[in-house]
């Protein structure tokens, strides 16, 4: 297997994790949101921005401060390259649902 097809499986692998963590959204909203997702590196600044704030607006006010210096971290923190089986936009967007998750899993405890 050439690193190409090794990229292209791991990928499709990641691709079928973040469609788990889209089927483990509780509302529909938040569903459509990720689903309109599927281009993202192809979206604009502004339609990527739009996009992270939909999202963050689930979040309560702490939640979104820590979500913002997440994303901080992550874009002072990228090296990017050929190399990278992920976007930056890929991975800010999974660290975000992550976050969501977790916030969704505390408030159905509460």
């Amino acid at each position: 297997m050439n690193k190409e097809q090794a990229e292209a499986a791991l990928r499709s692998a990641l691709e079928k994790i973040a469609s788990g963590f889209v089927e483990s959204l509780k509302t529909d909203n938040m569903r459509n949101a990720l689903n309109t997702a599927q281009d993202i590196d192809g979206m604009s600044d502004e339609d990527f921005s739009s996009l992270l704030a939909e999202r963050m607006s689930v979040l309560d006010e702490e939640e979104r401060r820590e979500a913002a210096k997440s994303v901080a971290r992550k874009i002072a923190c990228w090296h990017g390259g050929e190399d990278e089986p992920l976007s930056l936009r890929e991975e800010i967007i999974l660290n975000l649902q992550a976050m969501i998750k977790r916030h969704n899993y505390y408030a159905d405890r509460s």
